[in-house]
């Protein structure tokens, strides 16, 4: 893929759920933001701000999703808090944790809410 085409599909994809956020069409929301993650996920390597737009979708997904999270939406959650790691970027790395922790205390995954939230 030419990596041109890959920014810009994930800027409509993303554009087209923040929209939707907007209209309260969560599902639809939700089904444009996975579809930027699939874009990313299917490039070969991630460039830096490309993994910084993983992260930020996630962590979009995660808000929609907190309550009645699925286990891809952890994982997706999961993949992001490495990436962060990755990236040495703590304010996201923070998100995501606090994100991580808000969904398994909301899922009554205890003791997983307090190894995310330490």
């Amino acid at each position: 893929r030419h990596a041109g085409i890959v920014e810009r599909a994930v800027h409509y994809l993303c554009e087209a759920a923040r929209r939707a956020n907007q209209l309260f069409l969560i599902p639809e929301a939700i089904a444009h933001y996975r579809a930027a993650m699939r874009v990313l996920d299917e490039a070969r390597e991630l460039t830096c701000q490309q993994k910084i737009d993983r992260i930020e979708i996630s962590l979009e997904v995660g808000k929609l999703t907190s309550i009645y999270a699925t286990p891809k939406v952890y994982d997706a959650l999961l993949r992001s808090r490495d990436l962060a790691r990755e990236l040495g970027d703590q304010e996201r790395l923070a998100k995501v944790l606090n994100l991580l922790g808000a969904t398994s205390w909301l899922n009554s995954r205890f003791s997983d809410a307090v190894t995310h939230l330490e």
